[in-house]
């Protein structure tokens, strides 16, 4: 895009042109911790509600918080560190040793969730839960017994209430455990090369930071977040000039007017007419569309016309 003229060209509304029409997006790259990205899933006429998924996302941390605290009867803070859209096995990179692995289905689609919990975090729980403090000088148990495992899965399941919570504004969101293991390749339920949106969070025993991850199989999130419908035109051309006669070429009023004036009340109401209201520069202005400043100005003549000269934007 031109800097002068802030105008798209005709080679970069081909560009945006071409990737409204790809069938085979990369998920990876259009959903990340940005918010300001738009969000294509792997359809021609489909485009995520990426609004939609920044607010579930931004939901789903708060709400864990508020459930484990509730849970282990302790002050605990939760963070949000990343969300993205990746393969299992990029999702699980550093996370194949030292932690427990919960999948839940998803209740009643075919699809999967996955919860992922790091040691600190199930040793500073049971911790709390056997009356305990945060205490990160002794020892994080390495591989959890039956009963480990069990607290294990009740955390994981309230993280998933905490992402159902999260997910009400738009539908309900159902799920059952299904098994918590502690080797990655006991999840079974998961191909490592499936889509998942993962959440990844810090939660915080007081200095203790320890961290969790929820993963939400992608093609599951299509068919939950109501998607933004886009129609294409059959011919480049005629979506292109479409653009152009209703953008681009559009008339439009700009507004010049000298710069406010500060004043008393009582010297306001007692105006009449004759009286002289001092200003500052005379020549300086702001140049203005529909009473929004763009920029500021200086007032003058060139030639025998009167000119604004723009010296910044606003």
């Amino acid at each position: 895009m031109s800097e002068e003229s802030k105008v798209l060209s005709t080679e970069e509304m081909n560009a945006l042109l071409k990737v409204t029409q790809e069938k085979n997006c990369d998920l990876t790259e259009l959903v990340g911790s940005s918010a300001n990205m738009a969000a294509k899933w792997e359809s021609t006429d489909t485009i995520l509600n990426n609004k939609s998924l920044k607010n579930i996302t931004e939901l789903n941390w708060s709400e864990v918080e508020k459930i484990l605290s509730s849970f282990l009867r302790k002050k605990i803070v939760v963070q949000s560190k990343s969300a993205h859209v990746t393969r299992v096995t990029d999702a699980l990179t550093g996370k194949t040793e030292k932690h427990v692995y919960s999948v839940f289905k998803l209740i009643p689609s075919n699809y999967y969730s996955l919860v992922v919990l790091d040691m600190p975090l199930l040793h500073q729980a049971i911790n709390f839960i056997f009356g305990g403090q945060t205490n990160d000088k002794e020892p994080v148990i390495e591989t959890p017994g039956k009963v480990g495992i069990i607290i294990a899965e009740k955390i994981a399941q309230l993280c998933m209430e905490g992402f159902s919570q999260a997910c009400k504004e738009y539908g309900n969101v159902n799920y059952e455990a299904i098994k918590t293991v502690t080797l990655p390749n006991l999840i079974s339920k998961f191909s490592m090369e499936d889509r998942v949106y993962t959440m990844e969070l810090s939660v915080l025993f007081g200095e203790v930071e320890t961290s969790l991850s929820v993963m939400v199989a992608a093609d599951f999130l299509h068919d939950f977040i109501p998607a933004i419908i886009v129609e294409l035109g059959n011919q480049d051309d005629s979506w292109r000039t479409t653009i152009e006669s209703q953008v681009v070429d559009s008339d439009v009023t700009i507004s010049v007017a000298l710069p406010e004036i500060d004043m008393m009340v009582n010297d306001l109401v007692t105006l009449k007419s004759g009286d002289l209201l001092p200003i500052g520069d005379p020549t300086s202005v702001y140049i203005s569309l529909n009473d929004t400043k763009l920029f500021i100005g200086n007032a003058g003549q060139a030639n025998s016309s009167r000119v604004v000269k723009i010296l910044s934007e606003i």
